[in-house]
């Protein structure tokens, strides 16, 4: 009975000590969050058109180099 306590006390310990180490005290700092610039009418007037990203697989993946 003794034993079974114990392993529970443990327990607890470790579940509360996981749940804290993921807390953060300096939450919200410049640091942490992604700053976007904001653009004037200006700067957008000569611009024009649409911008596209393409992303290309070079078959340099180990998976792919497996499929061949």
């Amino acid at each position: 009975m003794k034993k079974k306590i114990i392993v529970m006390a443990v327990s607890l310990l470790v579940m509360c000590s996981m749940i804290l180490a993921g807390c953060k005290k300096s939450v919200g700092t410049p640091e942490d969050n992604a700053v976007q610039e904001e653009t004037t009418e200006e700067e957008t007037e000569g611009k024009t058109g649409y911008k596209f990203g393409f992303s290309a697989i070079d078959m340099e993946n180990p998976y792919f180099i497996t499929l061949e």
